[in-house]
């Protein structure tokens, strides 16, 4: 009986086989186009996912996306060196052959005068023959000693100096082209990571690995000592110029050293400068040398506005220095602020560009930092201040009798009504710290200092930002000319938010935006 189970057990595992081994091959001639025969296997028997390194696939994204942002940073860097080592090399070979022309050759004999001194000789041999020969003397003699010997040469110290300045100068100008040819190499070399592998992670890696390698080995540093060189060999041949003219006449030496020493006293200036006043644009390949000299021996310190105000000494790094400057919270800092902004408005002139520049206004608001810039760009915190000053003083200064304010309360009422329709219509976000259409039943003072005449000027900019958001404003009567209503909906969101933020927190006068109640009510009844 149990040799019978047995083999029923066997033969139905022949036929569990059989029908599986049939499956398959019937499932593998009937794939669908595109699915390869791997799939079908079952789950148990398949492969993990394509290991790369240490990670699988999935993180290929982030490695793409370092590849990327790493080799637009390198590009940058590159082509900054490639510049100024072709500057480096157009100059010292200039500097080179202009250079060797001046090299005076004074420190071995000069043939011509060699020749020059035999030639002298043989005409005052040749004029004691012609002596003798018209005497009366029947008989007379010819010295038969030759000339003397031309004069054992000996340079003098002035030849020496100048030439020994002359030399070191035409070494440092080559040294200075031999360096700006290795620097180009060796980027070029950098730059071919990029193109060598076509792995992202093996990519990064590469490009980590060899940025490291030339941090450590301060090939950046030494990049931008190249220029340097250059520096010194012009300044060795200034050197050696003068002590070479000063040795011919006194007066052309004099000549010369005045616009040699007003260019050298300019230079050292631009070493110094950013040290001293680091907003000063002059600055020269020593400057970084002397800044971290300054910063190590007596450092300069900063508010760090990331740790609450606490001071901190400024980095070694110029560069790093001068942006942890630029970025401390001062009120310099935001009238600077205040300064781009305006410079923003004057620059964007033309029609087409004032609805990026409205749709990223209403985000410059959301803090108080933002609110304050823009009220001093507008001129309303300088308002504030004579308002004050003229409460104080009412005797001094008068001033012309300032306009009533248009915002009556009839019109407030109004407009945000108005406000209210437009921007439940176009669904104007509310944000937290934005004036919402309920601060309008709030209007501002009912005297406005935005037309007396101490402000026109500051705030022409304004107005005339005011003036172009009111003409983008009115081309959203035309809804049917927009490619989409998304598109209407996104330009008549952000001319709605800048004119309210303009308005009730930077203390813009509504009368500049025109008509403003007309706007709206046409945009509401589209």
């Amino acid at each position: 009986m149990l040799p019978l189970i047995t083999d029923r057990y066997q033969l139905a595992a022949k036929l569990r086989l059989k029908h599986k081994c049939q499956v398959r091959k019937t499932l593998l001639v009937a794939k669908p186009e595109g699915i390869s025969s791997t799939s079908l296997v079952d789950d148990e028997t398949r492969q993990p996912p394509k290991m790369i390194g240490d990670y699988d696939d999935g993180a290929n994204a982030l490695w793409t996306l370092y590849g990327k942002e790493a080799k637009s940073y390198d590009n940058f860097r590159i082509n900054t060196l490639k510049d100024d080592m072709d500057g480096v090399l157009i100059f010292a070979g200039l500097f080179s052959a202009a250079l060797t022309a001046f090299i005076n050759n004074s420190v071995q004999p000069n043939p011509a005068q060699e020749t020059a001194y035999y030639m002298q000789q043989n005409v005052a041999l040749l004029a004691q023959i012609s002596e003798q020969i018209s005497s009366i003397a029947p008989q007379f003699t010819i010295p038969s000693t030759p000339p003397a010997p031309y004069p054992t040469f000996k340079p003098s110290s002035s030849d020496i100096r100048v030439n020994a300045l002359w030399f070191m100068s035409l070494i440092f100008s080559l040294s200075a082209a031999l360096l700006a040819i290795l620097v180009q190499q060796w980027v070029r070399d950098y730059m071919h990571v990029f193109e060598r592998y076509s792995d992202a992670l093996k990519r990064a890696r590469l490009r980590q690995y060899l940025s490291e390698g030339s941090e450590n080995w301060y090939m950046p540093v030494l990049a931008e000592a190249v220029p340097a060189l250059l520096h010194i060999s012009l300044f060795l041949f200034f050197i050696g110029l003068v002590c070479f003219v000063l040795n011919i006449n006194t007066t052309v030496g004099v000549s010369t050293i005045i616009p040699i020493g007003i260019s050298s006293s300019f230079y050292i200036f631009t070493i110094f400068a950013p040290v001293l006043y680091p907003q000063s644009p002059y600055q020269n390949s020593f400057s970084g040398l002397i800044w971290y000299v300054a910063q190590k021996l007596h450092g300069r310190s900063y508010q760090d506005r990331d740790h609450e105000g606490e001071s901190k000494a400024l980095s070694s790094s110029m560069a790093a220095g001068q942006m942890e400057l630029a970025m401390e919270e001062t009120k310099e800092r935001k009238r600077r602020d205040e300064r781009a902004i305006l410079s923003l408005v004057n620059n964007m002139t033309e029609d087409a560009e004032m609805e990026s520049l409205v749709m990223a206004i209403p985000g410059s608001f959301n803090t108080a930092w933002g609110r304050d810039v823009w009220k001093g760009t507008s001129g309303a915190i300088e308002q504030e201040n004579m308002s004050s000053n003229d409460a104080l003083m009412p005797n001094m200064n008068p001033r012309p009798p300032l306009p009533p304010s248009i915002l009556t309360p009839q019109r407030v009422s109004t407009i945000r009504n108005w406000y209210g329709l437009v921007l439940r219509s176009v669904g104007v976000r509310r944000v937290n710290h934005s004036i919402s259409v309920t601060r309008l039943s709030h209007p501002p003072p009912q005297l406005s200092l935005s037309d007396h005449p101490a402000f026109i000027l500051q705030n022409e900019p304004m107005r005339e930002l005011s003036r172009r958001v009111c003409h983008l404003f009115e081309t959203c009567n035309y809804r049917g000319h927009f490619a989409s209503n998304d598109v209407w909906r996104n330009r008549t969101r952000a001319c709605v938010e800048t004119v309210s933020l303009f308005v009730f927190c930077a203390n813009v006068n509504l009368d500049w935006f025109g008509d403003i109640t007309k706007t709206l009510s046409d945009i509401r009844n589209q």
